[in-house]
């Protein structure tokens, strides 16, 4: 399998995500032969480039540019490396600083698998803001996989490894992103170890720090017993979801009304009237539940089956939805009377 442009443009995007690269940063984006390295993160091309002798360091930036000097992304990527500078089509690139040994170390060939589109559902519910950085990851551990921001979160008691391990949820978004399906994963100390082929071919091999610090405890979250269940129809909530999310403003949070049936509205500049979306079980009293729609209707859209169960105990305590190996949790609102 060749090398091609698209490999190496790639190779140079994933080490710049995966290795945090900042225009601060004083040496380059390593290259050699039979790949590309940053910071932890390498990324192994398909076949080993010709007339490429030794290594270096270049801006991320400049070596994607001479990259494509060399033809179309399916095209095969031809240049030459000597002495630290890289020339391809005529056009020659220095390197910035000399370049020592490369390689990453690399999870044990007994280290289990993850399905990656698996976590990167559960790491949806990560937060983007780093005031807490545990929150900006995805915990995976013995009982699974879970990601919240402390407004909603998400599970998968499918997806886990012996060793629990938090690693940033911007790495599965990246290898989500490339069309990884699984990735080998283990834990070195205070390192994780992982390992995966994205759908170009390229291998990605990381070796970086853990986030570290306590996961926060979900499981007593989520109650034993629940006062209302109810089934979802996933459709008609995506569909009124987007008209609440048309008129969303001030904050203004859904109303979720739990009668003889589940409805979904939202009271605001704009009333969006409630339509049903669900069949409750039982006979509950009667209760109005506020929850940001946004987050509602990606932990429908996470937990999305027919056979998926709502569940709730009051307006104060947050809504659960589950099926199979997977359960959010959204925060409730205080709605004003």
């Amino acid at each position: 399998m060749q090398t091609t442009v698209k490999n190496v443009t790639e190779a140079v995007d994933t080490c710049k995500a995966i290795g945090e690269w900042t225009n601060y940063n004083s040496l380059g984006i390593s290259i050699n032969a039979s790949g590309v390295e940053f910071n932890g993160c390498r990324v192994e091309f398909p076949d080993t480039l010709e007339n490429f002798n030794g290594s270096g360091h270049y801006d991320p930036a400049t070596l994607k540019k001479i990259a494509k000097e060399s033809g179309k992304p399916g095209q095969e990527f031809t240049g030459t490396l000597e002495n630290g500078q890289i020339t391809v089509a005529g056009v020659s690139v220095d390197s910035v600083a000399e370049c020592g040994p490369l390689g990453v170390n690399t999870p044990e060939p007994s280290a289990p698998s993850v399905n990656i589109p698996n976590v990167a559902a559960v790491a949806d519910a990560a937060s983007r803001e780093d005031m807490r950085p545990i929150l900006c990851g995805v915990n995976i551990g013995p009982t699974g996989t879970v990601a919240t921001d402390s407004y909603r979160l998400h599970v998968d008691t499918g997806e886990t490894l012996p060793e629990a391990v938090t690693i940033p949820s911007a790495v599965i978004r990246q290898l989500h992103k490339l069309k990884v399906e699984s990735a080998r994963m283990d834990k070195e100390g205070g390192n994780y170890r992982l390992e995966a082929t994205t759908n170009s071919g390229n291998v990605v091999k990381i070796m970086r720090a853990a986030i570290d610090g306590q996961f926060p405890n979900y499981e007593q979250l989520f109650p034993e017993t629940y006062e209302i269940a109810a089934t979802i129809d996933p459709e008609a909530t995506r569909e009124q979801a987007a008209k609440i999310l048309r008129w969303v403003s001030n904050n203004t949070p859904g109303r979720i009304v739990i009668s003889d049936r589940l409805e979904f509205g939202y009271e605001g500049e704009t009333d969006v009237e409630p339509v049903s979306i669900g069949r409750v079980q039982g006979s509950p009293d009667p209760t109005v539940i506020g929850v940001n729609p946004e987050f509602f209707a990606a932990a429908v859209e996470y937990v999305d089956s027919p056979e998926a169960i709502f569940r709730a105990i009051s307006p104060l305590r947050p809504v659960c939805l589950e099926t199979g190996t997977r359960r959010a949790l959204v925060m409730p609102i205080r709605l004003q009377d």
